[in-house]
């Protein structure tokens, strides 16, 4: 800025000193995008983090709300589940084309 002032007030090299003001002004619209770039980045992980911890918050009420033996009753009824699907695909894995065809 001050070689622009001082060129007006001589009749110096103008064009020169407003060619360093645009490089500087192009400077600052670099620096201007890269940290909106930035906040943008950390408003994006600030919401991320925020979703995160409600999440966590449900669960942890889930687990302190639970009641044990609704818990194991469930816990029972899925393994029980879960050992009746492994059976039904030992038994499917047993068979082979030939199965299908007879």
């Amino acid at each position: 800025m001050h070689d622009l002032e001082t060129a007006l007030n001589t009749n110096g090299n103008i064009s020169g000193a407003t060619s360093e003001v645009s490089a500087a002004m192009q400077s600052v619209d670099t620096q201007r995008t890269f940290y909106g770039n930035t906040v943008d980045q950390m408003n994006t992980a600030t919401t991320d983090l925020n979703q995160e911890q409600l999440q966590l918050q449900a669960q942890q009420n889930t687990l302190i709300a639970a009641n044990p033996a609704t818990a194991i009753s469930n816990m029972d009824q899925a393994d029980v589940t879960l050992q009746v699907a492994l059976s039904a695909f030992a038994k499917i894995s047993q068979n082979t084309l030939m199965n299908y065809i007879k």
